[in-house]
């Protein structure tokens, strides 16, 4: 009885981590005001609605950097959005009513309000000193006040639209913390205000909804030198894409020379002039190209701060035989898909210490729990684990800060990913394939907040999790999958 319930429960919490009801379609048409998007989360902001295909409307200070973001919003969207914005300074709060009324004008609406925008005032004891107190007024009356203003001028619009409002706070609006006093009373604020106009809206019966955003530390990627690897095609491309969107300096390397034209040639639609983009043709199997690979991306990029190790070879899905074919591909196997990520790590080590930079290793689901007609690629998934953790430690007791993430991925709607899945009609059926694009930017979020381990889609976390309290359960779980045709 109590295992049928464990039995439940887990499926249950399985199936909601499972599911994810986000539907991209949704954001397109939506019309949305960024605040603070000159800069930061409110420029990554205006270009994920851009992609999306919302139309939007942004703010800040800096006319020349508004430019600049909407002038690759619309490399990222297309010709029937609109785009726009409004110069302005919330220090002077007799200017946001027109913010919202120049957006409505040329949005033809309002759907969401995103508020983003900052002023940050430097960390420091709080000695109650007169630079203190008069520092009061101008962080209330940006980081609080005109919040309030925004939303007050947009609430008439969204009222129409049963729209939303996202505000991004902090941990520190949750959490007091030392240093921030007033970064964190304004955001405490913010959670205050919110959350009494959450509940009168309801009481008016206004469906209109308000998002509360927690964020953390931020990592920021602009700047940094990257080479990644296995980047022509699937989560690899994607991933030289948003580096270069975020204004890092990329190398990126795969077999096919004129993939990587290409993959480059868009890398410089989406950054700048001022970045450094190269690439290096290589073939995994050659273990002995690996530390030219490492020489050349260095050479070009002036050092070296973060190494992503993305490729992979593809081993057909089948029973294991032991068979000659099998034997045969146990070394094509491991040298390409450990082997290589082991030599390309150890000669990046030298220039990642100097930097203290990071290394960003592509696991999967299959290098933490065992799946069937997929050994080999199980094993040196595995053994990347091994490898890496090992290494972890190692590079810890030296007193190296050089970050090791290792990414539990689950099945991602690469074009390879598909075809080599593509006899399992059931479990493709079941198990929702993730957008390559979402993936790579889930990684590079995580690589550039350096955790030891990320895990996407959130599932695959939970099988993480279950795999030593109910492993009877996952395995059966995962044959389940593989067993119907």
């Amino acid at each position: 009885m109590i295992k049928k319930v464990l039995v439940v429960l887990c499926g249950i919490i399985l199936g909601y981590w499972i599911i994810d009801d986000f539907d991209p379609g949704t954001v397109k048409g939506k019309r949305v005001v960024v605040t603070g998007a000159s800069t930061g989360i409110g420029e990554q902001l205006a270009y994920h609605y851009a992609r999306l295909g919302a139309n939007i409307f942004i703010t800040a200070r800096r006319e020349n950097r508004l430019k600049e973001v909407l002038q690759k919003c619309r490399k990222l969207g297309t010709v029937e959005q609109t785009y726009g914005y409004a110069v302005a300074d919330m220090m002077e709060l007799g200017s946001i009513e027109n913010v919202i009324e120049s957006a409505v004008q040329q949005l033809g609406g309002l759907d969401v309000l995103v508020l983003n925008h900052i002023i940050y005032f430097p960390l420091g004891v709080w000695k109650g000193s007169k630079e203190n107190l008069t520092s009061v007024n101008k962080v209330m009356t940006v980081n609080f006040e005109s919040y309030v203003h925004l939303a007050s001028y947009s609430l008439p619009h969204l009222e129409k639209s049963n729209g939303s409002v996202i505000v991004l706070s902090s941990v520190a609006g949750i959490i007091g913390q030392p240093y921030i006093a007033l970064y964190s009373s304004s955001k405490f604020a913010l959670d205050g205000f919110f959350s009494s106009l959450r509940q009168e809206l309801r009481l008016r019966n206004k469906d209109v909804s308000i998002t509360n955003c927690i964020i953390g530390l931020v990592g920021t990627v602009k700047g940094k030198r990257v080479i990644v690897t296995g980047a022509s095609t699937g989560i690899g491309e994607q991933l030289a894409y948003h580096y270069a969107r975020l204004g890092a300096n990329i190398v990126i390397t795969a077999r096919r020379e004129n993939r990587l034209k290409e993959v480059l040639q868009k890398c410089r639609e989406l950054g700048t002039v001022e970045q450094t983009y190269g690439y290096v043709v290589a073939d995994m199997m050659e273990l002995g190209s690996t530390e030219n690979v490492i020489e050349s991306a260095v050479l070009q990029l002036g050092g070296l701060d973060v190494l992503v190790l993305n490729h992979i070879f593809y081993f057909p899905l089948g029973v294991w035989k032991g068979s000659k074919d099998n034997l045969t591909s146990v070394n094509k196997v491991m040298t390409v898909n450990f082997e290589s990520y082991v030599h390309l790590a150890s000669y990046s080590l030298p220039h990642l210490e100097k930097s203290n930079g990071s290394v960003i290793v592509l696991s999967s689901i299959a290098g933490i729990i065992g799946q069937p007609y997929m050994a080999l690629y199980c094993s040196c998934k595995f053994a990347l684990d091994g490898f890496f953790s090992s290494l972890r430690q190692e590079l810890r007791l030296r007193n190296k800060d050089v970050s090791i993430t290792n990414c539990i991925i689950g099945l991602v709607a690469t074009e390879n990913a598909l075809t080599y899945f593509s006899n399992q009609k059931y479990l493709l059926s079941v198990i929702k394939a993730e957008s390559p694009s979402d993936t790579a930017l889930a990684i590079v979020k995580q690589g550039a907040l350096r955790v030891r381990q990320m895990y996407y889609p959130p599932s695959t976390y939970w099988y993480y999790l279950s795999r030593d309290w109910f492993p009877e359960l996952v395995d059966w779980s995962f044959r389940y999958l593989y067993s119907e045709t």
